[in-house]
């Protein structure tokens, strides 16, 4: 049986009403015994709270950022959790996914902005309608993170430089197949907002000084656009960008 994804929930107390609607949207997850979730309403009378929610975020597989207002202007949320979030998340040992909550201008430039956010295109859930629905649209989008966990994927885009053709060999650089096609949807590049990635973008630079073409690989909505549009921008690259939408040859 696939092990449990411990999922650690990083939310402002303002949002009690909205973590705990998510809550319920994760009981499927939760019933097929996918998903544990843990948040600070756990602790119990006598815990220590600041150590005890740290230990659990250290120890979380998949720690979702409920990202609101009030989450940002909190010093515990924002400085304690996000920033040691983050630090996990470069460090390979969690996923890290912002789950936003309310409409907030500017989240897309914080820290946590390159990484690819829930529901869909960020749309923030409450306005959604019917609100349901964007809680049904996050929790597709955490069930495929855990499906992505336990296949031992942690989530962080990884880069490559020949591209394998499973032969063996590796075919070279600039002759990849007709089944990819061309992408002109470049996301826009985050410059210095963009954190928690810098093992990943170094990966790529290594995989360009001995390649002319990099394929960058990892489960679905795990950043690998964003990743690939930061590094182009600080390597003052062109490049050109493809989708494999069906096995190379």
């Amino acid at each position: 049986m696939p092990r449990s994804i411990r999922v650690f929930l990083s939310y402002c107390h303002a949002d009690e009403r909205l973590r705990r609607s998510l809550d319920q949207h994760l009981a499927p997850l939760r019933r097929r015994g996918a998903i544990s979730v843990w948040h600070d309403r756990k602790l119990v009378p006598g815990d220590a709270l600041t150590p005890e929610v740290l230990r659990e975020l250290d120890s979380a597989d998949l720690i979702l950022l409920l990202v609101s207002a009030a989450w940002v202007a909190s010093e515990f949320c924002y400085v304690q959790e996000m920033k040691r979030a983050i630090k996990r998340h470069e460090a390979g040992t969690s996923r890290v996914v912002p789950i936003i909550l309310r409409p907030i201008h500017g989240w897309q430039r914080l820290p946590f902005g390159g990484l690819l956010a829930l529901p869909t295109d960020g749309k923030a859930i409450t306005l959604w309608k019917p609100r349901d629905s964007g809680y049904a649209d996050v929790a597709r989008g955490i069930e495929e993170a855990v499906e992505s966990l336990v296949g031992g994927d942690r989530g962080g885009s990884t880069a490559a430089g020949p591209l394998d053709d499973g032969s063996g060999g590796s075919e070279p650089a600039g002759k990849l197949s007709a089944a990819l096609a061309y992408w002109t949807g470049r996301p826009q590049a985050h410059g210095e907002s963009f954190y928690g990635r810098d093992s990943e973008l170094a990966q790529l630079g290594d995989a360009f000084a001995g390649a002319d073409c990099a394929v960058i690989s990892g489960g679905p909505g795990t950043g690998k656009s964003r990743l690939a549009a930061e590094w182009t921008a600080r390597a003052g690259a062109d490049g050109f960008w493809s989708s494999a939408g069906s096995t190379v040859d």
